[in-house]
């Protein structure tokens, strides 16, 4: 990977860690103690990929048990 490109990446991964922060605050005397921050890790580039199927099966003679068919699939 180039260094402009592994630059950039470090950037961004610098700034999603910045913005999923919890903000700072200090707990006032009537609230009990403050729950543990939320730390984030950069991504391992792993994705998840979907494809979606959709199509509709027409019969030529259509019955009460033989009805047009439509299809999601995912």
């Amino acid at each position: 990977m180039p260094a402009s490109v592994q630059k950039k990446v470090m950037e961004e991964t610098v700034q999603l860690q910045k913005k999923h922060q919890p903000p700072a605050t200090t707990p006032s005397q009537n609230e009990g103690p403050s729950e543990p921050p939320v730390i984030v890790t950069a991504d391992k580039q792993r994705k998840l990929v979907f494809n979606n199927f959709d199509f509709k099966q027409r019969v030529h003679c259509m019955t009460e048990e033989h009805q047009n068919v439509d299809g999601h699939w995912v």
